[in-house]
């Protein structure tokens, strides 16, 4: 809806979504900031016109998606699952966002609350199995793994999954201890909230281990300006696997599977570094002696078309060098001469013509 609704505008609104009682699954995307006056009136409507109802998902276009509106007209439903996009932090304070509410199922991403109000968000649900908390992309505010893990552990008795992404600048290496989380059978974390060199694997897997954990999926997604780095997984990276697939197996009710989220660009990569997927090809094959399986997404590029690009550059590499009659010839030195000045002396360095102004 944009630009100004009259009131008939709204009434035929409202009774028109009113009229889907049966409605199980409602989204609402945007107008919170634009519409609020009438949005949220719509909102109440809607939601006692839905008895069915059981999965809630709003979505902000800008701002002006506040928790505190949100615990007024989420506190009465029936829900299984709160999905919320875009939450903006708001001056009310957090104080009664929590209990009884009926979700079980909370899904949280573009996230700018603070602390407290994240903890009383948390707390807000009577029992939550499903938790999911996307990486941080605008939020100022500091959080880490322990703190998630204090504030998860009034849960701990019926968690069963959890996903976090990368959080604050600074709280790398701050695992949460899930040792006391007897239900919970799935956990993702990413890469980025462990340490940069991974020597703390032992730590790590004691902490992350729950005593009926069957599935560990390791992050490395970046959502917000930039992709995964081709180099991401390399030596270290390989070895922390190794390790913790070790030390799973080792459990009185040991791990079943590893999952690796790993999804670069189709560029960017460097020669030397070599091919991400053979290092978790070799980690697979350790793991199936373990009997636990890896799995990993889809590469971005085969082995063979990895390497025929390899072949490719590596051609065009030689041709700059020694290139015939009046191609130009590009040293390592002039080549970095090149950065920063008129790109088509790039192009006519690379292509080997001349480029003549008229």
């Amino acid at each position: 809806m944009h630009g100004t609704m009259s009131d008939e505008d709204w009434v035929t609104t409202t009774e028109f979504l009113s009229k889907f009682s049966s409605t199980r699954t409602l989204v609402m995307h945007g107008g919170f900031t634009r519409h609020g006056l009438e949005l949220w009136p719509l909102t109440t409507k809607l939601l006692a016109s839905m008895p069915s109802l059981q999965h809630l998902s709003l979505n902000r276009q800008y701002w002006g998606l506040l928790l505190p509106r949100v615990k007024k007209y989420v506190q009465s439903l029936t829900l299984k699952r709160l999905t919320i996009h875009g939450v903006s932090e708001s001056k009310e304070a957090p104080r009664g966002l929590f209990g009884p509410a009926s979700f079980t199922e909370l899904e949280l991403s573009d996230y700018e609350e603070n602390a407290r109000a994240t903890a009383a968000l948390i707390r807000w649900p009577r029992k939550l199995r499903r938790f999911h908390f996307e990486s941080f992309y605008n939020n100022r505010h500091y959080m880490d793994l322990t703190m998630f893990g204090t504030w998860l552990s009034v849960h701990k008795e019926v968690l069963e999954d959890i996903y976090i992404g990368y959080l604050s600048v600074g709280s790398k290496g701050k695992i949460i201890d899930l040792t006391q989380f007897r239900d919970l059978k799935s956990l993702t974390l990413s890469r980025y909230s462990f340490t940069d060199d991974l020597k703390s694997c032992v730590t790590d897997a004691k902490r992350l281990l729950a005593p009926n954990l069957e599935k560990f999926t390791w992050s490395f997604s970046v959502y917000d300006q930039h992709c995964e780095s081709w180099d991401a997984i390399g030596e270290k990276e390989e070895l922390w696997l190794h390790q913790f697939a070790k030390i799973a197996a080792s459990q009185p009710n040991p791990l079943k599977k590893i999952h690796i989220i790993f999804d670069p660009d189709y560029w960017g990569y460097r020669i030397e570094d070599g091919y991400p997927w053979d290092r978790l090809d070799r980690v697979r094959d350790s793991c199936r002696q373990l009997n636990i399986k890896l799995t990993y997404t889809k590469p971005a590029l085969t082995k063979e078309a990895w390497l025929e690009r390899v072949e490719e550059e590596k051609k065009m590499g030689e041709a700059r060098i020694r290139g015939p009659g009046d191609v130009c010839l590009l040293s390592k030195e002039h080549e970095e001469s090149i950065e920063g000045r008129d790109i088509r002396e790039y192009f006519l360095s690379t292509l080997g013509t001349q480029l003549r102004d008229d």
